[in-house]
């Protein structure tokens, strides 16, 4: 498992362009005695534990495309999706996931998404070899869930509860031990009456690691 020494904090940032200097040598010759950086956390990895992220998002009606979308037709409708989970190994984690989407642009309603995940980090399994070609601050995801989506169907009907699914790529790039930014992009759809409300969500947000 790779190690990384801590970044210096502003606050903690020297006065003098010399003092920085002495600064970098000291923080050098302190990853260089054995056992010391072993015991500096990591960002993101080690041993699992829990995270919280919200993130506002763009929905573009797909319509009838499953990946890409008429830039020259598509309707954008704000929302905000937030997840929580637990990573259950350096490269997985498991979670739930909520979205609400105002669909007022292309649909008289709004939609209400929840679904339990997986979420894999393919640069950090082992055996794929991807761990030194990728710092430890960026971490590229994939995700797939499945749950229920709620809504008014169209022609005002009544309404419904639905499954839904949800697939999704994205990366977390870490600014602190504990703080990510996040940016994704997901298709989520429903199913059955609700199977013609699918959209792709392109998401920016933050998240936080205990």
């Amino acid at each position: 498992m790779r190690t990384r020494v801590h970044a210096l904090s502003p606050a903690n940032l020297p006065a003098s362009a010399s003092s920085v200097l002495l600064g970098m040598v000291a923080l050098m010759a302190v990853a260089a005695v054995p056992g010391t950086a072993q015991a500096q956390a990591e960002y993101g990895m080690g041993e699992p534990f829990a995270y919280v992220g919200v993130s506002a998002l763009a929905a573009f009606d797909d319509r009838d495309d499953l990946w890409l979308w008429n830039w020259n037709d598509a309707n954008v409708d704000p929302g905000v999706t937030a997840r929580a989970g637990i990573r259950i190994a350096d490269a997985a984690a498991v979670e739930v996931q909520g979205d609400w989407v105002n669909l007022k642009s292309w649909r008289d309603n709004d939609t209400w998404t929840m679904t339990f995940n997986f979420r894999i980090y393919p640069t950090l399994y082992e055996p794929i070899g991807l761990k030194d070609f990728f710092p430890d601050r960026l971490q590229p995801y994939v995700v797939a869930g499945a749950g229920t989506m709620g809504a008014t169907g169209d022609n005002g009907d009544d309404y419904q509860l639905k499954g839904a699914f949800r697939v999704g790529a994205g990366t977390d790039f870490y600014v602190t031990e504990q703080v990510a930014v996040s940016f994704g992009y997901e298709w989520i759809t429903g199913v059955s009456s609700l199977s013609n409300i699918d959209t792709r969500n392109l998401t920016l947000g933050l998240q936080y690691n205990f």
